[in-house]
């Protein structure tokens, strides 16, 4: 698996898709992630798959994805930022607009 980005691009994009299914064992979840940059794509049907293919362009480390095992909350990047997290930041964003 390639590290860093191979793309050469220094933003890494992607869309990711989801569906629900149903089978014998009642209802289930799959989707696709598409590297925008690159233009390649992958179906999946559970989160390893999503994570490895988005890790071809990101490093994420081992430790971040173990955080939610154990019953803790990740640190997003703006909040390590001190900047909140995105809903924080489209809360400001409409109160500003108010003013």
């Amino acid at each position: 698996m390639p590290m860093g980005n191979p793309t050469g691009h220094p933003l890494n994009t992607f869309i990711v898709r989801f569906w629900q299914g149903q089978g014998a064992e009642g209802f289930y979840w799959y989707g696709q992630v598409q590297h925008v940059q690159s233009g390649e794509s992958l179906a999946f049907i559970d989160e390893q798959a999503l994570l490895s293919f988005i890790r071809r362009w990101v490093h994420i480390p081992e430790e971040r994805d173990t955080v939610k095992e154990q019953g803790g909350k990740g640190m997003t990047e703006p909040e390590a930022n001190g900047k909140g997290t995105a809903e924080q930041s489209y809360q400001r964003s409409e109160e500003e607009e108010r003013c």
